[in-house]
């Protein structure tokens, strides 16, 4: 038994709200990779800088090695590294300075 004035969307209308959705879909794809590669390096720098505690903790050399992006970081008891090295994601580096250990992200 139908109801009477039960009234069902028309194709038009189904078809802009698909082209609404998709279009939302595909804004939010350059976004997600961008923001891919922010988690990417933080858990990068985060990686590195825990191995440099390690080293301190230890009074130790310490090595850090990745295999992802062949990466290999020597610290020394104090911290410091004994070569600079430059990781390459995307638009950004992710840099660990000679003789400070110091490692920063630059755009």
């Amino acid at each position: 038994m139908v109801q009477q004035g039960f009234k069902g969307f028309t194709l038009i209308e189904s078809l802009i709200v698909i082209l609404i959705l998709s279009m939302f879909c595909l804004l939010s794809v350059p976004i997600q990779r961008k923001m891919s590669i922010y988690t990417k390096s933080d858990q990068l720098i985060e990686e590195i800088s825990f191995e440099q505690i390690e080293a301190i903790k230890a009074n130790n050399y310490h090595n850090y090695e990745n295999e992802e992006f062949s990466l290999s970081i020597t610290f020394t008891r104090l911290a410091s590294v004994l070569h600079a090295e430059t990781i390459h994601l995307d638009k950004y580096d992710i840099i660990v300075s000679l003789g400070t250990g110091r490692i920063y992200e630059k755009p």
